[in-house]
């Protein structure tokens, strides 16, 4: 086991504070809505696909040559903070995985403060743990970011908040 990387994941409650949620499907229960298949390199060169990321949840893998995405999941939990769907990541395969939202430019103000949180359960969980994570990117590439605290070991459902 090497880390498992989260980008508002596991069972993800996301909003922002003080406003309307810019997140669609925070609670994971439209699956229909995954992008599958989607390589963020695809992403930042194919304006159609770009479009279509836009606003929605996709996996991502990567990190290792041959990374997959079969680490990733969302499944039914009878203790889910929101709704009855979680998304899941399997920490037992070597490599980066999470899951990944795209929140259009157009809603989002210059000069604001954003704060986004979600819920984080983790177990038996090593390396760099669970966090949420919340990058910057200006055509294609990325220009920075900020996590929430990591989380190892096993932990009960947790808020993870970036601000």
């Amino acid at each position: 086991m090497r880390y498992a990387l989260m980008i508002l994941t596991l069972g993800i409650a996301c909003g922002l504070a003080g406003a309307e949620s810019r997140v669609t499907n925070g609670s994971f229960e439209n699956t229909e809505t995954l992008l599958k298949g989607v390589r963020t390199e695809d992403v930042a060169k194919d304006p159609t696909l770009r479009a279509k990321a836009m606003g929605a949840w996709a996996t991502v893998a990567w990190g290792t040559p041959g990374a997959t995405k079969d680490a990733l999941s969302i499944i039914a939990a009878p203790d889910a903070p929101h709704g009855k769907h979680v998304a899941q990541v399997d920490n037992t395969i070597n490599q980066i995985s999470a899951f990944a939202y795209q929140i259009p430019q157009e809603q989002l103000e210059s000069g604001q403060w954003y704060e986004l949180a979600c819920r984080i359960r983790t177990e038996d969980l090593v390396g760099q743990g669970a966090f949420l994570m919340v990058e910057f990117w200006d055509g294609g590439y990325g220009c920075g970011g900020v996590d929430s605290a990591h989380l190892n070991g096993t932990n009960a459902w947790r808020q993870a908040t970036v601000r």
